[in-house]
C-alpha cells in the first residue's frame, strides 16, 4: 500500500526534473514573441469579442468535462467481508476497510 507522501515526492521529482530542462528558445527570442504578442493585442480592435468567445469556449470545454467525468469503477474483485465491516473505495484500486463493530478483548490483553 502506497503512502499519502509518495503521490507528492513523485510530483516534486517530475516538476524538479521538468524545471531542470534546458529552456526551448533563447531568453532573447522568448522575449521578442512576447512583445510581439504584446503589441498585436494593443492593435487588435475586436479584443472584446475575442475575450468573450474564448471565456465562452473555456466555459463550455470545463463544463463538458464536469458533466462526462464520473467516480472509477472499483475493480471487480471484492474481497468478502464479515458484518460490521464497510468498504470504502479511495479510488479504483484502494479499498478502506472499517470495523464498526465493538472490540472484544480478552482480559489483560491490550489493543
Amino acid at each position: 500500500m502506497s503512502r499519502p507522501d509518495d503521490h507528492m515526492d513523485r510530483f516534486t521529482e517530475a516538476w524538479r526534473r521538468w524545471a531542470a530542462r534546458p529552456p526551448l528558445l533563447p531568453a532573447d527570442a522568448a522575449a521578442r514573441q512576447v512583445h510581439c504578442a504584446i503589441e498585436v493585442r494593443r492593435l487588435h480592435p475586436r479584443r472584446p469579442t475575442v475575450l468573450a468567445f474564448a471565456v465562452t469556449v473555456v466555459l463550455a470545454a470545463t463544463l463538458a468535462v464536469l458533466l462526462h467525468t464520473h467516480a472509477p469503477s472499483p475493480t471487480t474483485v471484492r474481497p468478502t467481508v464479515g458484518s460490521g465491516v464497510v468498504v470504502m473505495w479511495l479510488d479504483k484500486s484502494t479499498p478502506l476497510y472499517m470495523n464498526l463493530e465493538r472490540l472484544r478483548l480478552e482480559k489483560g490483553a491490550t489493543p
